[in-house]
């Protein structure tokens, strides 16, 4: 190997198909950058800084384990790669294919800089085709911007009929908030090119026809071109030759651990040294635990790797996977305890010196025990009686893990439960109901209770504080659009409004809370009150119940949609609409608008999920009852036709001086909303059934 490293040769290991003398070990882990850090990197190389040492182990060949920098060299790659001319690659740990793959872009006039950039680098990716902000890289594209990106990306022909803008690939992508920008990696190989007319030729043949930017003068290929060749080609030839000068001038420096650094006598693997790297990685980009963990599982069984990648069925990462058998194997040897999740310590503990520990995680994953638990589990939510879109189910994989964990467990002790409905009510009762994660389930010896999912919620009450209890919608609605105290208290926006029970009323939902409280005797309607705050502040604002509600909608358009960390990820392809619009009661409007009307206009009962190419065709302020005149509108965000009466009456903004009845129809359509949502949850799963 040279005695630096330079920019191309960096990008080559990931690039060529030739045999590479760099190879990335087993313990690394996936590319985990974000855009701005891709572009971060490369505004500092353009500027000459420094971007680190690379750390290298020498394999048992002339060849070399790179222990440190994957994710600087993959950005580098990433600015070499030329997505107009697809070629074969070998990115490491980059798990998209080719054509969805992020492209890298230069500005060469910018009008606009990041705080602290030099230079306007652009990346452009599957889930943000149009880029971020120029001014803050970190941060998505407005609304309307993402709008009219989108809107001219659809003009592309290569993306006619394309629903999901998810599905468009890298060549027909290009960053919106920019002024002139090109492909980096045709500047940096611009000596391929014999001149700058065949660059120009090159570009005009490839770039989108409908290329088009925010702070961009063109609305086409061809005047794009025009300003390259003309009025900016100057500011092209002091790029071109700024880049090159970089190129022949910029280097990496590196490290050779030496054989003693590398000596781990708890490993055969003396090259992929687990140890060495939980250590190194204490800087950059943070690795989870899991992560960690996972690297020193494939230390100790490097063949396994594949399988653990394949057991999480594109819902759970590997590091995911890892972590739910290693807490299984654990429960299991602890006669189902609850398995607290492991450090890095503890797990490196348990599989060098608990050989029965390291016997069953190994046959786990070896014999795919847990391929096949994974799967069971994911079909129970995918079943038909339930339908559960994809999204839904990866967001109680992740922020419920714990149940998922026991769910697993349970079908490994007793088999596949024969009612996937049931299963499935329950889970997501305890998942959306509960204050916070306990241990319940396990310190009651479920895990071993074959009667388990046929069991009242009920029970769980006093054995779990945690958990809410639940009211029927039926109570609900007698409360909230049927008491006319409880209705007036919101028009005059009443300090208790949100404490709905009385004392000496003879209340239904007084009478359940006080049957299952620990002290009743004690109990009283402050007590009550304050339990039902919060079960139905999760009834109001769980954005899970509101695409529960609209699951039909969200299988419809996005059915195989998965590919994001959770609902809150701003990378899904819909937006969240208020359906009485957020700009009616804010600002200057602020002031005209009824407290009763902020109540609620960011719950449930006010919004919708709508589709991203949907939502760019829809003014952000028109009224509810345009908004929702059509049928099929109101059937994709689960409107029933009772709540639509309330919303049709809705057609201009309401003030403090509206009439009391537009008052009073805003509030009622607002409430009835969220109300009819928790009951499509609730009549949907059958909760009543669970329930005694």
């Amino acid at each position: 190997m040279d005695e630096k490293l330079t920019l191309k040769k960096t990008a080559e290991w990931q690039l060529s198909n030739d045999k590479q003398e760099v190879e990335l070990p087993i313990i690394q882990r996936d590319f985990v950058w974000n855009p701005s850090q891709i572009e971060n990197l490369w505004d500092s190389i353009l500027r000459g800084f420094p971007v680190g040492s690379f750390l290298f182990s020498k394999t048992n060949s002339s060849n070399y384990n790179l222990m440190d920098g994957q994710q600087r060299s993959t950005a580098i790659a990433l600015g070499y790669f030329n997505h107009l001319e697809l070629k074969d690659n070998n990115f490491w740990r980059l798990n998209i294919d080719t054509e969805h793959l992020p492209t890298v872009w230069l500005d060469i006039a910018p009008k606009e800089l990041p705080k602290n950039n030099k230079y306007l680098i652009r990346v452009t990716t599957q889930s943000h085709p149009w880029g971020y902000q120029a001014n803050k890289n970190d941060t998505k594209l407005s609304e309307s911007d993402r709008r009219k990106a989108q809107g001219y990306l659809r003009k592309d022909e290569r993306n006619a009929g394309i629903d999901s803008y998810f599905d468009f690939t890298n060549k027909t992508s290009f960053p919106y908030d920019s002024n002139l920008p090109v492909p980096l990696s045709l500047l940096l190989n611009y000596k391929s090119y014999d001149k700058l007319e065949t660059l120009f030729i090159f570009l005009e043949k490839h770039l989108p026809d409908n290329i088009q930017t925010k702070q961009g003068s063109f609305t086409n290929i061809s005047e794009y071109m025009g300003l390259l060749r003309g009025k900016h080609r100057v500011d092209l030839e002091k790029i071109i030759q700024k880049l090159e000068y970089i190129q022949g001038k910029y280097r990496i420096n590196y490290d050779v651990l030496s054989n003693d650094a590398l000596e781990d006598n708890s490993s055969e693997n003396m090259n992929q040294n687990p140890i060495l790297f939980v250590r190194m990685n204490t800087a950059g980009t943070n690795l989870s635990i899991d992560d960690l963990i996972f690297s020193i599982y494939k230390s100790k069984f490097p063949d396994s790797q594949n399988l653990v990648e394949e057991a999480g069925l594109n819902f759970l990462s590997a590091p995911q996977v890892m972590s739910l058998v290693s807490r299984m194997v654990l429960s299991e040897l602890k006669k189902f305890s609850f398995p607290e999740r492991m450090n890095v310590d503890r797990f490196q503990r348990y599989i060098d010196e608990n050989s029965e520990f390291s016997s069953k995680l190994n046959k786990f994953i070896s014999q795919k025990i847990i391929h096949y638990l994974i799967g069971t589990g994911i079909e129970i939510f995918k079943d038909k009686s339930v339908n559960l879109p994809p999204i839904l189910i990866k967001d109680f994989i992740k922020k419920s893990s714990e149940l998922f964990l026991f769910l697993l467990l349970w079908i490994n002790e007793n088999g596949k439960p024969d009612n996937p409905k049931k299963v499935v009510g329950k889970l997501l009762v305890f998942s959306y109901f509960k204050l916070k994660i306990t241990k319940e389930l396990w310190l009651t010896g479920e895990v071993q209770n074959p009667n388990f999912w046929n069991e009242h919620i009920n029970v769980h009450y006093t054995k779990d504080p945690e958990l809410c209890w639940l009211v029927s919608p039926s109570e609900l609605k007698k409360l909230y659009l049927e008491s006319k105290t409880i209705i007036q208290r919101f028009q005059d926006s009443k300090p208790n409004r949100w404490e709905p029970l009385e004392e000496k009323s003879n209340n239904e939902i007084y009478r359940i809370y006080k049957k299952y409280s620990s002290s009743p005797n004690d109990f009283s309607i402050s007590q009550a009150n304050q339990q039902f705050k919060q079960f139905f502040e999760r009834v109001r604002n769980d954005r899970r119940l509101l695409f529960f509600a609209q699951r039909d909608y969200l299988n419809e358009e996005f059915h195989e949609y998965n590919s994001m960390e959770g609902l809150e990820d701003t990378n899904v392809p819909w937006d969240i609409d208020h359906i009485y619009p957020y700009s009616w009661t804010y600002n200057r409007e602020k002031r005209k608008v009824k407290e009763v009307i902020r109540d609620w206009r960011n719950t449930n009962g006010n919004l919708r999920a709508i589709s991203l190419t949907e939502n760019r065709t829809e003014s952000n302020h028109k009224s509810p009852s345009s908004r929702l005149e059509d049928i099929k509108k109101r059937y994709d965000a689960a409107m029933p036709e009772k709540e639509w009466n309330y919303w049709r009456e809705i057609s201009g903004k309401i003030y403090i001086d509206s009439s009391k009845q537009e008052n009073v129809f805003i509030y009622k359509a607002m409430v009835s909303r969220t109300i009819s949502i928790y009951e499509k949850f609730w009549k949907d799963l059958n909760i009543d059934e669970l329930l005694d």
